[in-house]
């Protein structure tokens, strides 16, 4: 005879497989690095300038809840400085998938950036 623990464990599990498998590796209130997965951390996936964190050592592009206004090209943007964050979200394969993700003011900023708007990338 099958437990209702089970029973229910087995239709919880399901309902996971059903609405996209696996939720992930939860990631709660961290301060972590982030930065541009192509230009600063040289993910050979970053197709393009795209955000991406370290995590545990491990660096993950990201989707998800990003800042909209933030200039990549500027002299404190992704492209060109990496900046401390405070993420919310999980871990899921090779992504990350930010329900949260706040940029804190950044330290250095460099006077001359790496990259500037008119800048192309390879």
């Amino acid at each position: 005879m099958i437990s209702r623990r089970t029973l229910a464990m087995g239709t919880f599990a399901a309902l996971l497989l059903g609405c996209g498998g696996d939720p992930g590796i939860p990631v709660h209130d961290r301060t972590v690095t982030a930065g541009c997965g192509m230009c600063l951390f040289s993910m050979k996936e970053a197709k393009g300038c795209m955000w991406a964190v370290e995590i545990d050592g491990a660096r993950y592009l990201v989707n998800g809840a990003l800042p909209r206004d933030h200039e990549n090209h500027a002299p404190d943007g992704m492209c060109n400085m990496t900046r401390q964050v405070q993420v919310e979200g999980h871990i899921r394969g090779d992504r990350f998938v930010a329900t949260r993700f706040d940029l804190l003011d950044p330290a250095g900023v460099p006077e001359k950036p790496k990259f500037t708007p008119d800048d192309q990338h390879p």
